[in-house]
This record gives C-alpha cells, sequence and structure tokens, in this order.
C-alpha cells in the first residue's frame, strides 16, 4: 500500500517531496487503519525514495529489491538515502 507523505521542513533535506509517497508492508488487515494514519522512522535503519513507473516512493532502503519483485516494478532508481534522527534539541 502507499499513503501520501507530509513533511516539514526537513523533508527537502531527504529528498522528500510533496511527489512522494510511503510503501508499507503488512501481514494483517487490521494493522491497515492505524499504519494510514503515521509513520514512525527507525533511527538505525536507512530508507530510500525511489523514482519508479508507478511514483516516488519512500522505504526501507534494504527493500528497494523486494519491492520491485512483489510489485512488478521494472526500474527502482534511488534518488536520495536517508537516516532518521532524533532531535535533542
Amino acid at each position: 500500500m502507499k499513503f501520501a507523505v507530509v513533511t516539514g521542513h526537513r523533508g527537502d533535506v531527504a529528498g522528500i517531496g510533496s511527489d512522494v509517497s510511503a510503501v508499507i508492508w503488512t501481514h494483517h488487515s487490521l494493522d491497515i487503519p492505524h499504519k494510514s494514519r503515521a509513520r514512525l522512522f527507525i533511527p538505525i535503519c536507512e530508507y530510500a525514495v525511489v523514482e519508479t513507473e508507478k511514483g516516488a516512493l519512500l522505504l526501507a532502503s534494504d527493500r528497494v529489491a523486494a519491492l520491485q519483485a512483489e510489485c512488478d516494478i521494472k526500474e527502482a532508481k534511488v534518488r536520495a538515502r536517508f537516516k532518521a534522527a532524533i532531535s535533542t534539541a
């Protein structure tokens, strides 16, 4: 599933623009209402914004190959990679 991304001022630094959708994988249909409201970035994970024929997608970097295989995406060009950061300010 993919969902529109709403970013703050740091979105531009990570390459996340208004054209980007977040992608989620779920194994249980009851997860979907909760996952459609918010995304949590894990600080130790790397994320990527990937250009595809289905639009610009935001997902965990290590899931790009799975995205292509499971969603029949022929080309996935990484626009940006980033790690989530915890602000201490």
